[in-house]
């Protein structure tokens, strides 16, 4: 996906929530709580306050620092 700010490649993967925390992490890593796994493979968005995990396809631009993805999917 191009990114509709700077125009630069982003790269795919996924938001979740661990029922704690709501993060970003790349595709092809495995999801998981643990921050270290998050920590070098993605992102957190938030922490605490997400009662439910769950997850969603989004894309991050490194350059912008803006994560983009689709309501209700």
């Amino acid at each position: 996906m191009e990114c509709p700010y700077c125009k630069a490649g982003m790269e795919q993967g996924f938001v979740k929530s661990t029922g704690y925390d709501l993060y970003w992490i790349k595709n092809g890593y495995e999801a998981n709580m643990a921050r270290r796994n998050v920590t070098e493979h993605g992102f957190f968005i938030a922490d605490k306050g997400f009662i439910n995990g769950t997850q969603t396809q989004a894309y991050y631009c490194n350059k912008c620092k803006i994560v983009i993805m689709k309501a209700g999917e």
